[in-house]
């Protein structure tokens, strides 16, 4: 399993996605500056809050295009083929790949937590820490979802925009459940109220995760939102992988 962590590494760091990614983000805080130095008031809330929606933005595609496309070349190219005729169990596949993915979650979002303190040292609080714990979850759950999606699909583009879709569903499925479970939607349309609020049993609460207003004014609900966080990560993470190892076993080669 080692080996393989190495190699995904390897392959990570030939894709060049940690200079792509520290590249990115130094575009994405030279514009957060700029534009916040045209704000009229609040301009240091400005750049915090626009370079942290931004970096978390760019971290979620960069590795959902890597782990896509890399996860479609190992299969097109036969390096699955060969590794899985190794004494390498299907099951140890998997899991060193979700492993590998996770630390590469772990480097990237550690860079953008750096950078985000350095930009609101003025504003460093628990919030930070609590902000920089759930990207790296949500980094996880979302590498686990493209990893699946990928082996899943065979189309490199239905796998990204897969991922993406369910990305946008988690951000959004808060607002969602709370317009499905208002009294006069409820009333009127029951179907779609039922519908949603056993969709959100399966999705991801990502819009408690990595929140804004956390790294301004902090909160006062750490160590349950901590808990909320480190629950929801694993749960997703281990049902996703749980699924790719299942379709990669009725694969056959």
């Amino acid at each position: 399993m080692t080996l393989l962590v190495r190699y995904v590494l390897t392959a990570c760091i030939r894709d060049k996605v940690f200079l792509s990614m520290i590249v990115a983000s130094a575009v994405a805080v030279s514009l957060s500056v700029f534009l916040g130095s045209t704000a009229i008031v609040e301009q240091d809330q400005f750049v915090i809050v626009f370079a942290a929606s931004s970096l978390r933005f760019l971290l979620i595609m960069g590795i959902t295009l890597f782990i896509v496309f890399y996860t479609r070349r190992t299969v097109e190219q036969r390096d699955l083929d060969y590794l899985i005729t190794r004494p390498i169990t299907r099951r140890d596949y998997i899991v060193a790949h979700t492993a590998s993915f996770a630390i590469i979650s772990l480097l990237l979002s550690s860079v953008i937590f750096t950078v985000i303190g350095l930009i609101g040292k003025g504003y460093f609080n628990a919030g930070y820490i609590l902000w920089g714990i759930s990207l790296f979850f949500e980094m996880v759950i979302v590498a686990s979802a493209a990893f699946f999606f990928s082996m899943v699909l065979r189309s490199a583009v239905s796998a990204v925009l897969s991922t993406f879709a369910l990305y946008a569903l988690a951000r959004l499925i808060g607002q969602i459940i709370g317009i499905a479970v208002s009294p006069d939607i409820a009333a009127q349309y029951p179907f779609f109220a039922n519908t949603m609020t056993t969709v959100s049993l399966f999705v991801p609460r990502l819009d408690l995760f990595a929140q804004s207003s956390w790294l301004l004014y902090g909160t006062d609900k750490f160590g349950f939102l901590s808990i909320l966080v480190f629950v929801q990560g694993v749960i997703f993470t281990a049902l996703l992988t749980v699924m790719t190892l299942i379709d990669l076993h009725k694969k056959e080669f």
